[in-house]
């Protein structure tokens, strides 16, 4: 619950559990400020939506008030803040990020973040109702980071051999998947935009006994 804008005056009783007659009493001021919305989306430059990134509303002149959200699969994101001059950043998979520095906020206010040093990749298959779950990436030591979920991914330059498994609901029931897939994003930030997984194993369905399908995270493991 949020509390009015306004100023209070509150009182703390601490009284003994073993002995009713020990107590004592704390009174404080407090002031609650009046919050702000700051609303937006999150974009590649070329306008496409990057979705399931985090962020931050960082405080830098006026408050050291900070916030945070995660963008919606369609990179739209929410965050409150005090009054105050603020950088918006976007963080994404694998050190990619962008910044809208030094904004101003005053009242409800749209920021649009741009993520320009990445290309965004759409992922889709030919098996119908699949929303891939996490995408993992191993790097030239071998070690495997978590690049992002879901259907579009935000990749800076390199290649990246990708791998995703996880378990999807179709027509009621339930199957495995998983895929392995190379993306190549070029020094120039360009991509192939859209990725179309036509081979990939399926196992299923799955037999879930008494499990209830309605509680089951099917987009990923």
């Amino acid at each position: 619950m949020m509390a009015t804008p306004g100023k209070y005056s509150a009182t703390i009783k601490v009284t003994d559990a073993n002995d009713a007659n020990i107590s004592t009493e704390t009174q404080f001021n407090l002031t609650v400020d009046s919050l702000v919305m700051v609303s937006g989306k999150v974009t590649d430059k070329n306008g496409v939506p990057i979705g399931n990134v985090c962020v931050e509303g960082n405080g830098i002149s006026g408050t050291d008030f900070n916030t945070i959200d995660i963008a919606t699969a369609e990179g739209k994101y929410e965050i409150f803040v005090l009054p105050g001059t603020y950088n918006i950043e976007a963080f994404g998979q694998h050190d990619a990020e962008g910044i809208v520095p030094n904004k101003k906020i005053t009242k409800d206010t749209v920021v649009n973040v741009v993520m320009d040093g990445t290309c965004s990749v759409t992922m889709s298959s030919n098996v119908e109702g699949l929303t891939f779950g996490k995408w993992y990436y191993r790097d030239d030591d071998g070690t495997e980071y978590g690049i992002g979920s879901g259907n579009v991914l935000a990749l800076e330059k390199g290649t990246y051999d990708l791998y995703s498994d996880g378990i999807y609901m179709y027509n009621g029931k339930v199957y495995n998947y998983e895929v392995t897939i190379s993306v190549v994003v070029n020094g120039d930030m360009t991509c192939n935009p859209e990725v179309k997984v036509t081979e990939m194993p399926i196992e299923g369905p799955l037999n879930l006994g008494n499990n209830n399908l309605s509680n089951l995270d099917y987009e990923g493991l």
